[in-house]
């Protein structure tokens, strides 16, 4: 219930709000796109790699992944360890963001123990990862409003589709690094050439 004393916003003052919450988001969001364009380069190159072992018969074609999962548990650990800096003060979009990336880190988790410890075979496993990041793709996007992550992330829908029908787990892997060309690289680049005109514009006034 609204305090007697509190009066209600009016139309503009709800679509004000709205956009300093926005802005709020894209600030935390690393606009310069590097986030985006290191674990993309690092995804592509899974991927690409995976698929070259498979083709070449490999024995291990899966250890592009193993060393991928033990880069992200060694940064994982340098970010607990590591001094924390002064914490900015969070609006309502940065905790619903924090939750967010907290639910889909939970689902690829459950996704990867469903590969490694169930009957999920790994074309189904990797399917499933790309509707998820396909899902992540489309938040962030819409919430940035970056059309190319909502295409990338159009597109990452669609290799998901059609890693449901393959059989050959090659084809996954080449599907997967089309997913991430798109959905990560792209729009990684694009933010990147963005950041760099608006900090050029910065300089020079």
């Amino acid at each position: 219930m609204m305090p007697e004393d509190e009066k209600p916003m009016t139309g503009r003052e709800s679509l004000e709000l709205i956009q300093t919450m926005i802005h709020s988001a894209r600030e935390g969001m690393a606009m310069s796109g590097s986030g985006l364009l290191f674990w993309g380069w690092m995804l592509l190159a899974c991927a690409v790699s995976s698929a070259v072992l498979i083709y070449t018969e490999y024995a291990w074609p899966f250890l592009p992944w193993n060393i991928f999962l033990l880069v992200c548990v060694v940064l994982l650990i340098i970010n607990l360890v590591k001094p924390k800096k002064q914490e900015k003060v969070k609006t309502y979009m940065d905790e619903l963001f924090r939750h967010f990336a907290t639910g889909f880190y939970i689902c690829v988790f459950i996704v990867i123990f469903s590969m490694n410890f169930s009957s999920v075979s790994a074309n189904h496993a990797f399917a499933f990862l790309l509707m998820l990041y396909g899902l992540m793709m489309y938040v962030l996007g819409v919430s940035m409003k970056l059309r190319a992550m909502i295409v990338g992330a159009v597109i990452t829908w669609l290799c998901c589709l059609a890693s449901l029908l393959l059989v050959k787990f090659l084809y996954v892997m080449l599907f997967t690094a089309l997913a991430v060309f798109a959905g990560y690289l792209i729009p990684g680049y694009i933010l990147r050439a963005a950041w760099k005109k608006q900090q050029q514009r910065e300089m020079e006034s």
